[in-house]
């Protein structure tokens, strides 16, 4: 049996109760991709969770593969995926205290996928609007699908089959969720969390998995998402008013005045060092993932404020007060909209580049 030796991952919890047998059609409106073979936790003879798990009612906006960093083994067997499944959940279930799998999905070195996370499979056979909250990336698990593919993938790639399966459920999960393949939307774990996951080889592959998912989903790759600024000492502006709002969420008091002075960069620094970056007091493309949370309707506080400021930044009147209501959601998503991203009125990574560009 495997020896599972990481992932430090959150607890999420649902009311739903039962396991799917089998795969489902597609909604009419998205029927470009065969659904792949995806064993249900009854195929692989899962437990039942142990405590309640949550049922998101929106649309998860990424998918964040992982590496497993288990054995590279060459048993490629249903069978050994089945046991593969049995064990990942005992760790996680036994070995770290969680409530189920943390994963939605996991990816055998034969390519054969199995449900993680009890009610991963019909969520996401009902193709739209809900899906289970994983716990597979702290960090991420709110707006995210999470995939492990077994095997530890550092110095060597993922064998044929396995890889040829991730492309054919990301493609599949990209339809049923209406996810564009970008580089914001199909990203590895060490984006989401300080980890070496997905393994420098999987990792370096990220953006090749992107394009034969577009591919097979009938679609040009989408135009490559807008870099992270950089943002120092001296700056002034909204996207320094933005840092300060962050700071502030995260537990770092900072005066919020989009002058980024000397203070600003001591909390900064104090930031990227509590989260194992290169404390030099400058928010470039390693900090901003870091620094920026998603928000949607509901959200209060310095977060909602920096997405209500950006938002007055680029036209849209919106009373800078911190409640995340319908006015600030319509606002996202008219915004969304006019830069041609996934409308779906949370403020994400992906709007977050577009506001910040």
């Amino acid at each position: 049996m495997t020896q599972w030796t990481r992932r430090n991952v959150l607890v999420g919890g649902t009311a739903l109760t039962g396991a799917a047998l089998a795969i489902g059609t597609p909604s009419a409106a998205h029927a470009a991709v065969t659904p792949p073979t995806i064993h249900s936790r009854a195929a692989w003879n899962a437990r039942p969770p142990s405590g309640t798990l949550t049922i998101n009612n929106y649309r998860p906006t990424v998918i964040v593969v992982h590496h497993m960093a288990t054995p590279n083994t060459s048993d490629t067997s249903l069978a050994a995926a089945y046991a593969m499944s049995r064990s990942r959940q005992n760790y996680h279930m036994d070995g770290r205290g969680y409530s189920d799998v943390g994963d939605h999905f996991g990816n055998s070195r034969g390519g054969h996928i199995t449900e993680g996370r009890a009610h991963s499979l019909p969520l996401l056979q009902e193709g739209g609007s809900r899906f289970v909250l994983g716990a597979h990336a702290a960090g991420g698990n709110t707006n995210s699908i999470g995939i492990e593919n077994e095997g530890l993938y550092t110095d060597v790639a993922p064998p044929t089959a396995q890889y040829n399966s991730l492309v054919h459920l990301c493609a599949y999960i990209c339809q049923q969720y209406q996810i564009s393949p970008s580089t914001s939307s199909i990203i590895g774990h060490r984006q989401v969390t300080a980890t070496a996951c997905p393994g420098n080889v999987l990792f370096g592959m990220l953006p090749q998995l992107r394009a034969d998912v577009a591919t097979m989903l009938g679609t040009t790759p989408p135009p490559t998402d807008p870099q992270w600024p950089t943002v120092r000492q001296g700056d002034t502006g909204h996207n320094v008013r933005s840092i300060q709002y962050f700071l502030n969420h995260r537990g770092i008091a900072t005066s919020v005045d989009g002058n980024f002075g000397p203070a600003t960069a001591g909390s900064v620094r104090s930031f990227q060092s509590a989260n194992g970056l290169g404390a030099d007091g400058v928010v470039g493309p390693l900090t901003w993932p870091k620094l920026v949370v998603t928000t949607q309707q509901g959200s209060t506080g310095d977060a909602t404020r920096a997405v209500q400021s950006q938002l007055t930044r680029h036209g849209y009147a919106t009373t800078v007060d911190g409640n995340f209501g319908p006015q600030t959601a319509t606002n996202v998503r008219s915004f969304q909209s006019a830069r041609g991203i996934g409308v779906d009125g949370q403020a994400g990574p992906q709007t977050w580049r577009r506001f910040t560009a």
